[in-house]
């Protein structure tokens, strides 16, 4: 940009940003400047003036307005490609805010404790909607599960990462100095993680058979199991091609460059589609595909990895096992889907130098925790793996797929090793306990079709129906899993006063009841304002 004028751009801007409802609050707009400007910067630059004046920002966390920074002698020390890039996202990128309500951009900058607050008044709200006198006690304890506070944390949780992602595209907070996810997203990843940490730790699970108590920290599955059963799907896989004299191929689909919100090369010509819905895209792109090989009675199996790329946008990439002589009728179908644009789809074929369990091996690493990841020899990079699960997470991306295998194989396979033990001629059965405990999944899925699983019909209390597993039965031999249920670890000093009977007395460890009707109405006469301080939001959750 030539005899680039910023006191004309912040202009242009401000006459911009104010036709939007959010930011016809001077408010609001001064928020926003303050923080979404220093972000850009701080993330953009170097630059030792622009550095000091946001330090100076941070240690004595004043408001840095976003115009008081319109001056020649802050701006001259700006590099051109910086404020080329600041009139590209503050002045083209603004029209997509259009479409985010004002209540979502209070949503997006709210702290995790202000969640938890209006998901309880929210919860208290849907109950005065909801309540009636004929409601019947089980009424009430559907009713608690389907708009309980934990049940709406996770919905204002879920969109607030998501706009997160939104906004960050907007603002370009992810680019060649931040790659993968803005760092807004990793912190509330973060903080996800570590709530689901504390859950595990503070969790019992309670026999419904027996006095048995077993801490859940104890038998969740590890990410070296879960690392392990991948791997042995991939071995499963190879010993499948090799019976069937296949060979392998690597696919990698991509968007294209209009669905890249900060492209590291090229120009940018962003759409504004949101991440998480030009991911959508790519897998219902890939959906056809296989649609495409079946209907040409292509047989394919093999694994699907869901990563990001540097700008945050999402690419697939598909390890492929089949027949040799149908390489050309593959790269046929998947390329008509992708425009035949060889930027768009690659499809490789092996070229002997490397096994399909090797080749995949990095890519199953980053779909694990950060514990593994770090201990890892081939992914050095922590964050690249962390920034990946963070933006999987906001956008609801499953890491890694398996496709081909017999249908429910995977499901038989845990359900069997879990609970194989309870039935003694089970456990004694060398051959059985010996592809169990090697991981075998070739060997046994040749057994899979004599194992059928016992289910049940259960619909939730939102009215959801799903088959709920109990066991197995393999060879005429009917073995039911154990049933544990799920609750918090007591505390050491949690006392609970029992008014059931004429005398009351103090149990240890009894669980508190939830408000009654009744006292949930008593509740409402007092706090009759608070509705109106959040009827704003209903429309956001249901």
């Amino acid at each position: 940009m030539n005899n680039f004028n910023f006191l004309e751009t912040t202009k242009i801007i401000e006459e911009k940003y104010t036709q939007i409802e959010f930011f016809k609050d001077k408010n609001n707009f001064r928020e926003f400047g303050d923080y979404w400007f220093v972000e850009f910067l701080s993330t953009y630059t170097s630059n030792n003036v622009v550095r000091q004046i946001i330090d100076k920002h941070l240690l004595e966390k004043t408001n840095i307005d976003f115009f008081s920074l319109a001056s020649k002698s802050f701006f001259q020390s700006l590099d051109k490609d910086l404020i080329d890039r600041l009139y590209t996202i503050f002045v083209t990128n603004y029209q997509f805010l259009t479409n985010i309500t004002e209540e979502e951009f209070n949503i997006a900058n709210l702290d995790d404790d202000e969640i938890v607050k209006k998901a309880n008044a929210m919860h208290r709200i849907f109950f005065e909607a909801h309540y009636s006198k004929d409601m019947t006690k089980k009424d009430e304890e559907n009713f608690n599960k389907k708009y309980s506070s934990k049940s709406l944390r996770r919905k204002y949780r879920k969109l607030q990462r998501r706009l997160v992602v939104q906004l960050s595209s907007i603002f370009g907070l992810v680019n060649k100095q931040v790659k993968y996810c803005s760092n807004k997203t990793l912190e509330l990843f973060n903080q996800q993680r570590l709530r689901n940490k504390n859950y595990i730790e503070n969790t019992i699970l309670s026999s419904r058979e027996s006095d048995k108590v077993l801490n859940l920290k104890d038998i969740v599955r590890t990410p070296e199991q879960e690392f392990a059963e991948k791997l042995a799907i991939m071995n499963c896989y190879e010993k499948m091609a090799e019976e069937d004299n296949y060979t392998w191929s690597f696919i990698t689909m991509t968007l294209d460059g209009e669905y890249h919100p900060n492209p590291t090369k090229g120009s940018n010509h962003w759409n504004g589609v949101p991440v998480y819905e030009s991911v959508e895209i790519l897998q219902k792109k890939w959906a056809r595909i296989r649609t495409n090989l079946h209907d040409n009675q292509i047989r394919v199996y093999g694994v699907k990895v869901a990563e990001v790329h540097q700008d945050g946008c999402f690419h697939l990439h598909a390890l492929v096992f089949h027949d040799a002589e149908n390489f050309n009728k593959i790269t046929k179908i998947v390329k008509n889907h992708f425009n035949s644009n060889e930027n768009q789809a690659k499809i490789e074929l092996n070229n002997g130098n490397a096994s399909a369990s090797s080749y995949c091996f990095k890519y199953i690493q980053k779909t694990l925790s950060s514990d593994v990841a770090e201990k890892s020899t081939i992914d050095k990079d922590y964050y690249t793996t962390m920034k990946n699960q963070a933006m999987r997470q906001a956008c609801s991306v499953r890491a890694l797929s398996f496709f081909g295998l017999k249908k429910g194989l995977i499901t038989k396979w845990r359900t069997f090793a879990r609970n194989y033990k309870r039935e003694k001629s089970l456990s004694d059965n060398v051959i059985l306990s010996n592809i169990i405990t090697t991981n075998d999944l070739y060997s046994f899925q040749k057994l899979a079709d004599s194992i059928s699983l016992e289910t049940e019909i259960v619909k939730t209390s939102t009215g959801t129906i799903y088959k709920k597993i109990l066991g197995f039965t393999f060879d005429g031999i009917k073995v039911l899993k154990e049933l544990f249920t799920l609750k918090k670890k007591p505390e050491k000093d949690d006392f609970h006063v029992d008014f059931s009977s004429h005398n009351s007395t103090i149990k240890k460890n009894y669980p508190r009841k939830p408000f009654g009707p009744s006292q949930y109405l008593k509740y409402f006469k007092r706090k009759a304002t608070e509705k109106l301080k959040f009827m704003g939001f209903i429309e956001i959750l249901t």
